[in-house]
């Protein structure tokens, strides 16, 4: 065990010297630390399990892969049932850097018409959307024709659309809903098992406020729908050779 915990250490060193070249000045300060883990032990036996990542090094998935670990580890386990995968080259950019569609979730977006709200006037509360809640949309907004929806794309399209209703926009502003797909299962072949770097794409859905307002609630998902089927790996060809030399 403490061989791999060694050689996951050097590993994940020298990837964080790649990828955040101010990596010693960001230790110093643990608001900017690519990664912090925080274990609280409290007077009733129980503890609380804290950690906060930078998306540049890594992403939900992957912490979820990382945390499986530690719980295997900590019941006994030598090391992972599934190896930790570095081949950060995997999603190098194409040399030379080619763009093939439109980033709009890059794009900087105006203030304008008004629209920009202060955090002061806004009023933030928490929903619970279960089962039946969601089924409760479906069966009222969204005809058995239409779809498939999932339950994702039902939430994101209907809080867009009800927020912009409630904001009052100018018909005429451009609004957006951006929301997080993973990209694991996108290329071909596959991002291997164990790998732990950031595969997230978080592509945006574009429209006005009228369209959207004016429009059923299928509008919103379509839309959705839409902006989650342009994260593609399609074409983007992994070289199965390197995943092999890293694994050994």
């Amino acid at each position: 065990m403490n061989t791999f915990y060694l050689h996951l250490k050097i590993q994940a060193s020298h990837g964080v010297v790649d990828y955040f070249p101010l990596v010693r000045r960001l230790r110093r300060n643990l608001e900017l630390s690519s990664f912090a883990f925080q274990v609280t032990r409290l007077t009733c036996g129980g503890f609380i399990l804290a950690l906060r990542f930078n998306h540049s090094m890594t992403d939900g998935a992957a912490i979820v892969q990382f945390l499986n670990a530690i719980a295997e580890i900590a019941q006994g386990a030598n090391e992972p049932s599934i190896t930790p995968l570095w081949c950060r080259e995997l999603l190098s950019a194409r040399n030379p850097p080619r763009i093939t569609c439109t980033h709009r979730e890059y794009e900087e977006v105006p203030h304008t018409k008004g629209t920009i709200i202060s955090p002061n006037d806004l009023q933030q509360r928490s929903l619970f959307f279960g089962h039946a809640e969601i089924a409760t949309i479906r069966r009222r907004f969204v005809p058995h024709h239409l779809g498939p929806y999932t339950s994702f794309e039902i939430i994101a399209a209907c809080l867009w659309r009800c927020r912009t209703i409630a904001l009052q926009m100018d018909p005429n502003q451009e609004v957006r809903m951006m929301v997080l797909v993973n990209g694991r299962a996108k290329f071909n072949p596959p991002i291997p098992n164990g790998y732990y770097g950031s595969v997230f794409g978080f592509p945006a859905a574009l429209t006005t406020a009228g369209k959207l307002c004016g429009n059923p609630l299928t509008y919103a998902l379509e839309l959705v729908k839409k902006a989650k089927a342009e994260v593609s790996g399609l074409g983007n060809e992994i070289e199965e050779e390197n995943v092999v030399n890293e694994g050994n």
